[in-house]
């Protein structure tokens, strides 16, 4: 029994016969032979995946960058190896000037900074939805990205006062 691949069976079920693609067939079924090839390529991927096992004819050099291992691409074996779970640190939390939710941080040189959501405290209307008028944007810096700073930026007058870090309020939804 001959055994033929998966792009084969396609392009036998899509109309062309088994190792038959000659240039007519471009003018008269371009579609045709383009979905020809594309089975093919899929097969040769699908043929690596479904490999048993990869193995890598030389390793690859990382050098000195931490590399997390999600999968088995950069291990060849797991000889010697041992998964050890650390005890989780508790870190303490910044004392803000406004309840925060999440925070986005970029690094601008040696500065962490960190832009987060917050409520003003002042505000009398509902708070159950995303977007409210009472949202607020802040702004935070950090040298470590674990001890942050709160630095009063003075733009808006928030809770009663400019002495804040609020960098955005009541502009909804853009706070959010």
């Amino acid at each position: 029994m001959k055994k033929i691949g998966l792009g084969c069976v396609i392009a036998g079920l899509i109309g062309i016969p088994h190792g038959y693609i000659h240039a007519a067939m471009w003018r008269r079924r371009p579609l045709t032979v383009y979905l020809f090839f594309v089975c093919t390529i899929i097969q040769l991927g699908c043929d690596h995946l479904l490999a048993e096992e990869i193995i890598m004819e030389k390793p690859i050099h990382i050098s000195e960058r931490l590399e997390l291992f999600v999968d088995r691409f950069l291990i060849n074996t797991m000889d010697k190896i041992e998964f050890q779970l650390h005890e989780p640190q508790r870190l303490a939390l910044p004392k803000t000037p406004f309840r925060g939710a999440y925070m986005t941080v970029i690094k601008d040189g040696d500065i962490y900074r960190g832009y987060y959501r917050g409520d003003d405290p002042a505000y009398p209307g509902p708070r159950n939805y995303s977007g409210h008028p009472g949202e607020i944007t802040c702004y935070a810096e950090s040298r470590n990205g674990h001890e942050w700073t709160f630095p009063s930026i003075g733009l808006f007058d928030v809770n009663g006062t400019r002495s804040n870090n609020v960098i955005l309020a009541k502009q909804p939804p853009l706070s959010h």
